[in-house]
């Protein structure tokens, strides 16, 4: 099996067109794709097209829910510190605040993936089964039926369908039924292929996860380890430990990386200035940020947004 990182996807599937201002206003629900993905309510993505600053070629963490489903190929994903694989007919569930990377592939991979919004998904009146929410995080990737496959893409195209016919009167109305249903089916296959109780986790497993979790929150303002020691009620040495031990790498590390993902993501999808984006992360001055940011990237705010 030959795996790459690096390239375009191959795979085009219809996407959503342009929309009139009136449209926009009405359904402001379900932002164009045109957008800044982390402001995104909705969006219909296949594994070709580029977020405005972001890929899945890039790591990135993203606010809301992505659903993906693989129809060709193979991948090696990350989330946060754990792998996992995907393969035909297999169907991955990203929760909010996870360092997304795309490890390696096959040349052949095809996926669709629907991007929504914490706040579009919590405003749908979906059960609150948090358990099993608890249950994706640690074990995101099922394996279903080809049938099954096709009734989620036929939903999808559903979804496409209504959302871009802007003449009917319900139209938003009814996407936001079909998306309810699409959602619900999907839940319905991690439901029925999850065990009963949670996989045991080891307290430093059970640690790092509370780390991740604080630093989704945290890192826009809190940097320093002692921070998010404090928070976990123990030593800065000692959680550093464990999260090398866990992950690989120390807190600091996913610390800085967190801050670099957003600087890059401002950089490439708002026209904020260095300035602005320095305000954004709490950096005392552009001058620190730019020293920061090249200290990671080896290339200036600047250089990095016209590249």
């Amino acid at each position: 099996m030959r795996m790459r990182t690096h390239n375009q996807f191959e795979h085009q599937i219809e996407m959503t067109g342009n929309r009139s201002a009136e449209t926009k206003k009405q359904g402001e629900e379900l932002t164009d794709f045109s957008d800044s993905f982390s402001t995104k309510k909705f969006v219909l993505k296949s594994s070709s097209e580029i977020f405005k600053g972001q890929s899945f070629e890039e790591p990135f963490f993203f606010s809301g829910f992505i659903f993906t489903v693989c129809l060709k190929g193979e991948a090696t994903i990350r989330q946060n510190h754990r792998e996992y694989t995907l393969k035909p007919n297999s169907i991955h569930l990203y929760t909010p605040g996870q360092i997304f990377t795309l490890v390696e592939r096959t040349d052949d991979l095809s996926l669709e993936s629907l991007f929504l919004s914490a706040d579009y998904i919590f405003k749908l009146p979906l059960p609150k089964d948090l358990e099993l929410l608890k249950r994706i995080r640690i074990d995101p990737v099922r394996t279903i039926s080809a049938e099954a496959v096709r009734d989620l893409i036929n939903l999808r195209t559903l979804v496409t369908k209504s959302y871009n016919a802007e003449n009917n009167h319900f139209h938003e109305k009814r996407t936001e039924a079909l998306i309810y249903a699409l959602i619900m089916d999907i839940m319905s296959h991690f439901l029925e292929s999850v065990p009963s109780t949670v996989t045991d986790k080891s307290r430093k497993e059970a640690i790092t996860d509370d780390f991740f979790r604080l630093l989704f929150e945290s890192f826009q303002k809190e940097r320093q380890v002692t921070f998010f020691a404090d928070k976990l009620c123990l030593t800065p040495k000692y959680l550093s430990m464990t999260i090398k031990e866990v992950t690989g790498h120390p807190a600091s590390s996913w610390i800085n990386e967190m801050v670099i993902l957003e600087a890059k993501r401002l950089l490439k999808a708002t026209e904020l200035t260095a300035l602005q984006i320095s305000e954004e992360l709490h950096f005392p001055n552009p001058s620190f940020f730019g020293r920061f940011f090249k200290q990671h990237t080896g290339m200036t705010p600047l250089q990095f947004r016209k590249s």
